[in-house]
């Protein structure tokens, strides 16, 4: 393992690798939509492209961002591969820092669904639960701040 030993940092770098993509195309999908009207408009009134981006066009973008950064954020939270090879799945002790192996929701879900026990099950079913609530209200806070 390039970085030694189980971490949270290599689970990062791991989602973030994985993700990059898909908010990638997301992204450019967003500034592909904007009018050539106000990239003109905003070129004719001496913006640099940097601050058109920044100032112009992130705002006419302000919809396709944020779901940009929602599928990233599903995309990354729902992830278990990439954290079955880099963070340990720790889950039965303390937090002991970012580099010591940690656990994870979704990691837990498939551990726990992988055995013959109910109980277990029973606590998967939960952690879905709990997953799912906080991508709905999430979903929630972002829909609202994206309304125009």
């Amino acid at each position: 393992m390039p970085t030694g030993d189980f971490s949270a940092w290599a689970g990062a770098i791991a989602l973030a690798i994985v993700v990059l993509p898909y908010i990638y195309t997301h992204v450019e999908n967003a500034f592909r939509s904007i009018p050539a009207d106000v990239r003109l408009a905003s070129y004719s009134l001496g913006l640099s492209r940097a601050k058109s981006i920044l100032y112009v066009f992130s705002c006419e973008a302000r919809r396709g961002l944020l779901t940009a950064m929602l599928i990233g954020l599903a995309r990354a939270s729902g992830e278990t591969a990439p954290l079955l090879f880099t963070i340990g799945g720790n889950w039965f002790t303390y937090f002991q820092g970012l580099d010591k192996p940690i656990g994870a929701v979704p990691l837990l879900i498939y551990t726990y669904t992988l055995t013959p026990y109910t109980n277990y099950h029973e606590a998967a079913w939960g952690a879905s639960l709990v997953l799912l609530m906080i991508y709905l209200s999430l979903f929630a806070v972002f829909r609202r701040f994206s309304k125009p």
